[in-house]
């Protein structure tokens, strides 16, 4: 992605590319013990525009000014957001429109994942009413979450901490409509898979940079 995802005259392309690839790994993994039902298309889905806005708005947004400065392209670069002095950005509508129509998509793709191949429901095929609020809840959070980071004029300052929240709460969306489909085993190896590097990430950053290392800026 660094290498030639970010020389490509069509970024968001690249980004559909990265998403696809990961969803394959869902799709093989569907293969391997039979055959892809419904909701792994949507799954599939899911991730694919995960990706979009996790590499078009969140890591483009993040890493914005780096980019910007040794003449990466990226989406958000592409769709016309700037860094400018001391510590902030702007964000021009047409990104704005693009990560909240993908964001959107997302939220859709949620809640229809766990009923996707029983259309028309019956009345005990419906959702929980606790996981139907989890999911409502969940949606609105990213979308509060993507107007925090995608304001006209953002500070980079505690940036962050705002768009690791909003990658939680978009993968929380897809583990509460996937882990009830699961087996007790699968579900808890999910969880710890991912929650895991959650946790760890910080604490590692903290003794990383406390050994006396500091980030250089490399060309991308």
């Amino acid at each position: 992605y660094n290498r030639y995802g970010k020389r490509s005259p069509v970024l968001p392309l690249t980004d559909l590319v990265q998403g696809s690839s990961w969803a394959a790994f869902l799709l093989f993994g569907a293969m391997v013990v039979g055959l892809p039902t419904p909701q792994t298309w949507v799954a599939a889905g899911f991730i694919i525009v995960y990706i979009l806005l996790v590499n078009g708005v969140n890591s483009s947004l993040r890493d914005l000014a780096n980019d910007f400065a040794f003449g990466a392209r990226t989406t958000a670069i592409w769709l016309g957001a700037r860094p400018f002095p001391p510590d902030q950005f702007t964000i021009p509508t047409r990104l704005r429109l693009y990560a909240f129509f993908w964001q959107t998509i997302l939220n859709l793709l949620g809640p229809i994942l766990p009923v996707i191949d029983k259309f028309p429901l019956s009345r005990s095929e419906q959702l929980p009413w606790w996981l139907e609020m989890i999911l409502r809840i969940l949606a609105i959070q990213c979308y509060l979450l993507l107007w925090q980071i995608t304001r006209k004029n953002t500070s980079t300052r505690d940036i962050d901490i705002v768009l690791m929240g909003h990658n939680i709460c978009m993968l929380l969306m897809l583990f509460t409509a996937v882990l009830p489909l699961t087996d007790p085993l699968t579900r808890w190896a999910i969880i710890l898979a991912f929650t895991l590097p959650l946790l760890t990430a910080d604490w590692l950053a903290d003794k990383w940079f406390s050994h006396g290392l500091t980030r250089i800026p490399t060309e991308q």
